[in-house]
């Protein structure tokens, strides 16, 4: 699974500011914004910068000019991408899960229609919205691990992936997320059947080549043997931890077992355990210098509904 940042707006219809202080609910926000503010000015005019026809009854004004009551929310959901393999050719359909996104718009649509249904009860006319505009943005970057469960490296690799992109710890986290605020999370997972370590990422269009950038840099300080005592004894820690809490859910540990057992490597949580301590960071730089990057995708939507 995969996240989706998605902010959504909307002009509400035929209001004033009295409405701006009933609360929606589900993440929704109502909020006054001036013409010129609104991220979707060029939705709502035509080329000449003139309104709509479908918005000139909804334009309220005060000292500072011409506003409206807008509707926003700022949101994260899951979609299933497509299975990514080393050398394969995905195009755009591909990725944009248009199923996933439409149902999700489709429940946004309808919570919202109910939401003013029952404003019309306490609230003389035609409030309501004509479109919202949803903006999404997504980015991806899958690298070719070239190391195998059985081979004697794989447990170096699954270190290698806790240092540079999963958890509070990693480097991606703590350089592209909140040194440079690149991203509004940036992760990596291990996709041990596939060969591939997958950075996911959800960034702004404009920051799309930093991040991108930035990404590869982190793999280069790793390679060089950058890596600090806490990445490395935390990234250590969260994975041993993991293992070990299967020890309180049958289901997880029924679910490693059989994925060892598909992936030839039969072993108990303990041997995982040891395993794992026996990595030593010159064992997570030499197998982060078998990744190759292979596909990078970047999932931008701006459209209305």
């Amino acid at each position: 699974m995969s996240q989706v940042n998605v902010l959504i707006y909307g002009v509400i219809l035929y209001c004033d500011d009295s409405i701006l202080d009933i609360e929606l609910g589900n993440g929704y926000v109502l909020e006054k914004r001036y013409l010129d503010e609104l991220p979707f000015k060029d939705k709502i005019t035509d080329g000449e910068g003139k309104l709509t026809i479908n918005y000139m009854g909804s334009q309220l004004s005060d000292e500072k000019g011409k506003y409206f009551i807008c509707i926003r929310k700022e949101d994260t959901y899951s979609v299933e991408m497509p299975e990514i393999k080393p050398g394969m050719v995905l195009t755009d359909s591909d990725f944009m899960c248009e199923d996933q996104i439409n149902e999700y718009k489709k429940n946004q649509m309808q919570y919202l229609h109910k939401v003013f249904s029952l404003l019309h009860l306490f609230k003389a006319g035609n409030i309501g919205f004509i479109q919202l505009f949803f903006e999404q943005k997504y980015t991806a970057m899958g690298f070719i691990t070239n190391t195998k469960p059985t081979d004697p490296d794989y447990d170096a690799l699954v270190v290698f992936n806790s240092v540079f992109g999963a958890g509070a710890h990693s480097k991606l986290f703590n350089n592209v997320r909140e040194k440079l605020s690149l991203a509004y999370y940036a992760a990596s997972q291990l996709e041990r059947f596939k060969g591939m370590i997958v950075v996911n990422a959800g960034i702004e269009f404009e920051n799309f080549q930093k991040a991108y950038d930035e990404t590869l840099v982190q793999l280069e300080e790793i390679r060089k043997g950058n890596i600090s005592e806490h990445e490395f004894t935390s990234s250590k820690i969260a994975i041993i931890n993991n293992y070990k809490s299967f020890y309180d859910d049958q289901r997880a540990m029924a679910s490693t077992n059989m994925m060892n057992r598909v992936a030839g490597n039969e072993r108990t949580v303990e041997e995982m355990t040891a395993a794992i301590e026996r990595v030593t960071v010159e064992d997570v730089v030499a197998v982060s210098k078998k990744l190759q990057l292979d596909t990078s995708y970047f999932l931008k939507g701006k459209e209305a509904e």
